[in-house]
Formats: C-alpha cells, structure tokens, sequence
C-alpha cells in the first residue's frame, strides 16, 4: 500500500525482529505526513533512491532494539535511512538546504561502523524546533551533541 507517492507501507514498517510491527490509523497518518514532508521532497530533490532502515517501530520492536523509550519511532513521526552515493553529512546538509519541517534531524554511527540520518517531524500541531544532533556510539547507549546551523 502506498502512502506516498513514492513510499510504502512496507517500506515505513520495515523490521528484522521477526515481531510483529502493525502501525494503527493514527500512526499511519503520520507516516504518510513524514513521507511528504520530508522524504518525498528530499527524493524530488535528489533523484536518488532512499533505503529506508527505520520507519514505525511497535513498542515490542523499539524494546528489542534498544531504542529510546521515548523514540518518535513508535509513534510513525521519525525514519532512520540512507540513500546510495551519499554519505551522511551530505544527506543531512541537502536536508538543510531543503529547509524540510523536520523536528530532529540527527548524523548517526555507531562504534561497528553503522551510519544512517534519522529525521524526526514534530506532533501534529506542533512547530518543529529543527534541532540538528551528531550521534555516536553503541545501539542503546548514544551520546549526541547539538550542531549549531549557520
């Protein structure tokens, strides 16, 4: 099922867990606005195929992964991607040219040599606070510095 003109459902509920990863309505709703806002903007833009890594996490797959109590993730407002050809700095710079409504938009990696952007958008009805992080780190054990944009 698409939700966008150029992502599915699929794509968004993406998990190797094995776990059951079912958004409801609500959810899906807000997958379909970060979609818009953010992803299909940035593929316009580019041209350029994104992987998505993570979209929607249930709250069994957010445990089994380690991922914030807290995570967006679960609530369809946050996506963990890269796209081929591009490091992460120049994902998140096209993202900043963009000027995209994001909430979050955080440069990840981890010790073993993992990277991706995760992009969160704010509540409905809520402003973004645009707020730029670096990551790094261990899965569950990250430590972030804000990132000052000029």
């Amino acid at each position: 099922m698409n939700i966008s003109k150029n992502f599915t459902l699929d794509q968004m509920t993406v998990t190797e867990t094995g776990l059951a990863n079912k958004p409801d309505e609500q959810t899906i709703e807000s997958l379909k606005r970060l979609c818009e806002t953010i992803l299909e903007p940035l593929f316009e833009s580019l041209k350029l195929p994104i992987s998505v890594s993570s979209g929607y996490r249930s709250p069994a797959v957010n445990r089994k992964i380690k991922g914030s109590p807290t995570s967006q993730h679960m609530k369809g407002e946050a996506v963990d991607f890269g796209i081929k050809g591009m490091n992460k700095q120049d994902i998140c710079k096209k993202i900043l040219e963009l000027d995209l409504p994001f909430h979050q938009l955080i440069n990840e990696g981890t010790i073993n040599g993992a990277t991706w952007v995760h992009v969160s958008i704010a509540p409905k009805g809520v402003k973004p606070k645009k707020e730029f992080l670096n990551a790094y780190g261990t899965q569950g054990k990250m430590k972030y510095q804000r990132v000052e944009v000029a």
